[in-house]
């Protein structure tokens, strides 16, 4: 179960039955979920939250999950934002898509609750570790600067 203070996960899913499985799995376990079901609902979310990670379907009904995908790379602020694509397609090519838009885990449908919580927890820990070392590189450097080291 999760732990960290109640991390919100993003989730763009045109499709209720998913959305709702989605949502339930990630509220059980520790997570505050909001869902959008275009990819217009999602950006004006974003605009003015910061999620700890975003899950993304293909097909939404505006534009593609990877336009979406790629227009969060985009953003200054979201840049860093992890995100987790999801899709009833499993070929390479459709993977390799989500991939260079952006997404740094692809799950393919159907899919394991056990298998999306493993990946947004990862996804999570690796956010919160690579900002804990981020501060760390930082405040060394302020350090050596302040000292003439």
């Amino acid at each position: 179960m999760h732990d960290s203070n109640s991390s919100s996960i993003l989730v763009v899913q045109s499709r209720w039955t998913s959305k709702a499985v989605i949502c339930n799995a990630l509220t059980q376990n520790g997570y505050t979920c909001q869902s959008e079901t275009s990819a217009q609902k999602a950006r004006e979310f974003l605009e003015s939250n910061h999620p700890h990670a975003v899950i993304i379907d293909t097909i939404l009904p505006d534009i593609s999950g990877f336009e979406l995908c790629r227009w969060i790379r985009s953003q200054r602020g979201m840049h860093a934002i992890p995100i987790i694509m999801i899709s009833g397609r499993s070929d390479l090519s459709t993977r390799l898509k989500g991939f260079m838009a952006g997404a740094q885990r692809f799950l393919c449908e159907p899919f394991s609750t056990e298998d999306l919580l493993a990946q947004v927890e990862f996804l999570i820990a690796r956010e919160h570790t690579e900002t804990a070392h981020g501060i760390g590189k930082q405040i060394d450097r302020e350090l050596k600067t302040s000292l003439c080291i």
